[in-house]
């Protein structure tokens, strides 16, 4: 039985695979533009007189017809050689960055441990007990729907790490599902510190200057704000974009003060962390004044704005979890890539 969506779902994937690939959809156009360029002569010389039709009419119709099979045929066999070399459909840096505005929900999540056998084997997929070190209550993790497709150790740098190009340099890939996370952003941030200092640290310790205000009086909107840590829609941009100047000065006094007892609760800090919850590709001093991202980004107040400011030093969006054992995490794969400079990230198949 003949089904219209089908076949348009299956036009669009192809529009896709085409709008993938820079060089295949260049010589596509250009074999679209000689093909309509051959039409319009063709129909110009229908109008005419056998004997009236000039030359280069014909020249025309000739080279172009010619020209705009072989680059469509070029554009299209090259397009189809870009799938079998990697068939996975990755997620855009634009798709991305509309999720981060939006907080939009993932149901996995994967964290990515560059390790070296002969020195750290115990960050290896046989030996690894727990997300992260042992001493740490959070770590980073990012979604793994907007990393899959890609290469291994393009991956471990969009998420903010670091990894070596040599023979004995591995990854160590955790994929599960998600549960109760934070958003990497100011807001997300400001939350879980003030969680961190009412749940572990005691008096003793160095708690972060003006943390304790949203509990004062003349910050009720703020408290009430902040004490929403259930829906995903109260960390969208949109949401709580009127508290991000106050939440991005606490975050960056934190990070910028490495004297503060919750860090040794939190996985660090590192110059690729930004406000808006994404690992930065431009990893500047941010501590410093000229590079600090709340004298610049809290002028913003548009996603459109924010997303101008951001798009070229987007890596991925980054989330704060527990730091789960690795047999309490339920779904989950384990995978360890030998050689991260050729292989990606797989599909594991439906997210269900």
């Amino acid at each position: 039985m003949f089904d219209i969506h089908s076949y348009i779902d299956d036009f669009q994937k192809v529009l896709g695979i085409i709008s993938d690939t820079y060089y295949p959809s260049i010589f596509i156009l250009v074999g679209l533009f000689l093909l309509l360029l051959s039409s319009l002569y063709i129909y110009k010389s229908i109008r005419l007189d056998a004997r009236d039709t000039p030359l280069w009419y014909k020249s025309i119709i000739f080279f172009s017809l010619a020209l705009g099979v072989i680059f469509l045929a070029s554009g299209a066999a090259a397009a189809m050689l870009h799938v079998f070399d990697n068939p996975i459909r990755r997620v855009s840096k634009d798709e991305a960055i509309q999720n981060l505005g939006a907080n939009k929900k993932t149901e996995w999540l994967i964290r990515l441990i560059p390790y070296k056998p002969s020195t750290e084997p115990y960050l290896s997929i046989d030996n690894i007990t727990k997300l992260g070190p042992p001493k740490l209550q959070y770590v980073f993790v990012a979604p793994y729907s907007e990393l899959r497709g890609y290469k291994v150790s393009d991956a471990v740098q969009m998420v903010g790490g670091t990894i070596e190009s040599s023979a004995d340099q591995r990854v160590t890939a955790i994929i599960f599902r998600t549960k109760h996370i934070y958003p990497a952003n100011a807001r997300g941030v400001v939350q879980l510190l003030r969680k961190i200092e009412r749940t572990k640290l005691s008096d003793s310790d160095t708690h972060i200057a003006n943390l304790s205000m949203f509990d004062e009086v003349g910050h009720e909107a703020e408290h009430q704000d902040i004490d929403q840590d259930q829906n995903i829609h109260t960390w969208a941009w949109s949401n709580y974009r009127k508290f991000f100047p106050k939440y991005c000065e606490l975050a960056q006094a934190f990070k910028c003060n490495k004297g503060y007892s919750a860090h040794q609760y939190i996985s660090e800090f590192n110059d690729d962390w930004s406000p808006f919850g994404y690992a930065r590709n431009d990893k500047l001093d941010t501590c410093k004044i000229e590079n600090n991202p709340c004298l610049v980004d809290s002028q913003a107040t548009s996603w459109d704005s924010i997303t101008n400011n951001i798009e070229n030093d987007f890596g991925a969006r980054s989330f704060f979890i527990d730091n789960y054992e690795i047999k309490d995490l339920g779904s989950r794969y384990l995978i360890d890539f030998d050689k991260p400079d050729q292989q990606i990230i797989p599909d594991i198949g439906p997210l269900k």
